[in-house]
């Protein structure tokens, strides 16, 4: 399985996903005209699980260099979301996820890039050491590394309230996720929407719990476990999980969900 190799030395600060508390505004420059750039001022979330603490304005200062050395051309920074903040012998140290502005959307779907940034790892010349040296890694493991130092993300907006034109953060049931490797954005946007349907239906957890991941079951390549909920660190998680079967008649899954806990 190809993986991003940012993700991979990271340990899942991009690809974490989670409910996020109510934003925290931070100042940022003027809103620019085009269509690529955020509605208003940068906005940092934080993660529900590890209650990490508010970012100092010095680390948000970090984390913002950090992603603006990796930003793709023509996006913007989007918003920030913190997994981790705790003060570890003495020092503070956070893990976060960025999120750039999307490359695609429609009504139903927003797909674009992010990348990680985490103190353990040192600044900003230290995660251009990182990177670097992780692209000579996928030059040698070309069959598991890809070469990108990009995540990518993934939204689907539910079929009665589709994506307008403005790019506003929105959470709850639409917070991104990692998308699915080989699956089309039609198909994608049908198994959540039934999975999201049978969760609701047994109303285990919140009706907006967000969709953590999805995940291709190894034996059966027509069957797809759909986690919702919250993965703030390995073994920091837990939510419902609904499995979505390929049919002859589309995307179907049982009503009601399990639990799966991290």
């Amino acid at each position: 399985m190809r993986i991003n190799i940012l993700a991979a030395a990271l340990m899942g600060v991009m690809v974490g996903c989670s409910a996020a508390r109510s934003p925290v505004v931070e100042d940022a420059a003027p809103t620019k005209l085009p269509a690529t750039v955020p509605v208003g001022p940068l906005e940092v979330r934080y993660g529900t699980h590890l209650n990490p603490a508010k970012l100092s304005p010095q680390q948000l200062a970090e984390i913002t260099e950090i992603a603006e050395a990796h930003r793709p051309a023509g996006r913007e920074i989007w918003y920030v979301r913190v997994a981790t903040n705790d003060k570890y012998k003495g020092e503070w140290h956070y893990s976060a996820a960025v999120y750039y502005t999307p490359d695609v959307t429609t009504g139903r779907i927003r797909k674009g890039k992010m990348t990680g940034a985490s103190s353990m790892f040192g600044g900003v010349a230290e995660h251009k050491k990182l990177r670097e040296r992780l692209r000579e890694s996928a030059k040698r493991h070309p069959e598991e590394l890809s070469d990108t130092d990009l995540g990518e993300w993934v939204q689907i907006a539910p079929a009665d309230r589709p994506f307008g034109t403005e790019l506003k953060v929105l959470f709850g049931a639409v917070a991104p996720f990692a998308p699915v490797k080989g699956i089309s954005d039609d198909d994608l946007v049908a198994i959540v929407d039934d999975a999201r349907r049978a969760h609701d239906v047994g109303r285990l957890a919140e009706v907006d719990e967000p969709i953590c991941m999805i995940e291709i079951d190894g034996e059966e390549k027509d069957k797809f476990v759909v986690f919702f909920g919250w993965l703030d660190a390995p073994l920091a998680g837990g939510g419902s999980v609904v499995t979505v079967r390929k049919t002859p008649k589309g995307y179907k899954a049982p009503d009601g969900a399990g639990h799966w806990v991290s």
